[in-house]
């Protein structure tokens, strides 16, 4: 989701219309963008999924701002932030010149730009985890497992499963980056077994406590 990006010498938002280029443009930059959330050289002390969440939505905005300096100032970031919500529920009646054949190509690119939003959030939060193991956290042991944290830890375990980095370790275990130093594990279930519990870690609980409560539901 992105958060309003004000610009200035803009157009009256009554009588915007935007155009197919402009956000062709701006999902190819994003798609570029959230490529460099992996590259994290300072952790917070209290680490939060909601900050990898930021760095995700600062790419889209930072993406966002260098596809509207092209046009000179001539578009509202919030008016193209809300051109693309309404794509996302079909509606196109605010994109210039639209027909049905680019319909499509716009809304490829949108699910183009989603997925790599989801893998760019899966990304910083692994390797975070991999490279931090210092960060002190209070992991849960007591409460129950409730649905959302289930929820979202289901929704990072499937977007890992596809990153490449994370399949070729799977398998063979291929470092996932150079300068990422993990444990050597002998089988791909162990190695599938430290990925489930760096997941568990990031979102908030102790790993044999939340696979307790698993082996439960």
């Amino acid at each position: 989701v992105l958060r309003c990006c004000p610009t200035t010498n803009s157009y009256p938002v009554s009588r915007m219309m935007v155009p197919l280029p402009l956000l062709l443009n701006y999902f190819e930059q994003a798609s570029k963008q959230l490529l460099s959330v992996a590259d994290v050289e300072v952790v917070p002390s209290k680490l939060t999924l909601n900050w990898h969440r930021s760095r995700v939505v600062e790419a889209q905005l930072t993406a966002l701002t260098a596809t509207l300096a092209e046009y000179d100032g001539r578009f509202d970031a919030s008016v193209v932030q809300d051109v693309l919500r309404q794509i996302g529920v079909g509606d196109f009646n605010n994109v210039d010149e639209c027909n049905e054949e680019l319909r499509k190509t716009l809304v490829k690119a949108m699910e183009q730009t989603n997925e790599a939003a989801r893998e760019a959030f899966a990304r910083s939060v692994l390797f975070v985890e991999m490279s931090d193991s210092s960060n002190q956290r209070n992991l849960n042991t007591h409460a129950d497992l409730d649905r959302s944290t289930l929820m979202e830890y289901c929704g990072l375990a499937i977007t890992a499963m596809r990153l490449p980095e994370i399949q070729r370790f799977l398998f063979d275990g291929t470092r996932v980056r150079e300068d990422i130093k993990c444990e050597v594990f002998s089988t791909p279930e162990e190695r599938l077994l430290y990925i489930q519990r760096l997941l568990w870690k990031a979102v908030g609980w102790e790993p044999d406590t939340a696979s307790d409560q698993m082996k439960q539901l």
